[in-house]
């Protein structure tokens, strides 16, 4: 999931990236299926590869075939990892890499030239699906930070103050609100996010997404991610065969 692109409205939809531990020789395998919410309709899928130092998302459409890839190092573990996002579909890309000990963001809109600029400095800077990470290991402490959590959006080659705000656990699940913080939180609907109390994994996300549809927005979505659809001791060739996936898929979001 993207983050931010040129449009007005800010989506913090990468913690659906979400992290997870792998063995160190086996990779872990889980799906998120992304619903529009108005419908139901199944828009496409997100099928999460996570090996010992490297997670790989493949955006699916329904019919299997791969048009999106995100690719994130460190293996599910860092709160601030390099990463990067491409869409076949329309030739955006989007992420933040090190190169001979400096890291810059960059973030490329269609068939516009890339725009890269130096990561900016920022202690404990969240990157992506590391807030997944953030989120598992300050667990007891949700909704007590009152300065916000620094929050990376590439678009906007800046970190901003994400608020999560605790809500009800009902059900085994564990139900909490994300937005951006300050005067800039109208351009960032409100997401929802719930979690397993029993392992601390993302279930269902409900906002914003960062998959734009034909007519160029980003689309609301509603994904699931059910235990049924999580497989762990995956073969660990299976992150390099995530890599090497085509993206040609064609769907209509």
């Amino acid at each position: 999931m993207r983050l931010l692109s040129s449009a007005p409205i800010v989506p913090l939809a990468a913690v659906a990236c979400l992290a997870a531990a792998a063995p160190a020789a086996a990779a872990e395998r889980f799906v998120g299926d992304a619903y529009a919410p108005d419908n139901g309709q199944l828009l496409y899928r997100e099928v999460h590869t996570v090996g010992t130092g490297r997670q790989v998302v493949q955006y699916q459409c329904p019919d299997g075939k791969a048009f999106a890839r995100k690719v994130l190092e460190g293996g599910g573990t860092a709160i601030g990892p390099d990463f990067s996002f491409v869409d076949a579909r329309n030739g955006d890309a989007e992420g933040v890499r090190s190169r001979e000990g400096t890291r810059s963001v960059y973030a490329k809109r269609g068939a516009a030239a890339e725009v890269a600029k130096p990561l900016p400095a920022k202690k404990d800077g969240v990157i992506d699906a590391g807030f997944d990470v953030y989120v598992r290991t300050h667990w007891d402490a949700i909704g007590k930070r009152g300065d916000g959590i620094p929050f990376l959006l590439p678009g906007r080659f800046a970190f901003y103050n994400v608020r999560l705000v605790d809500g009800e656990t009902a059900g085994g699940l564990r139900r909490m609100t994300m937005k951006l913080d300050a005067w800039y939180a109208f351009a960032a609907p409100t997401v929802v996010l719930s979690y397993s109390v029993n392992d601390r994994t993302l279930r269902r996300f409900e906002g914003m997404g960062s998959i734009r549809g034909e007519n160029g927005k980003l689309r609301a979505v509603r994904i699931e991610f059910m235990p049924d659809k999580r497989e762990g001791k995956v073969a660990d060739a299976a992150v390099d065969e995530a890599l090497s996936t085509k993206l040609d898929g064609r769907c209509t979001i």
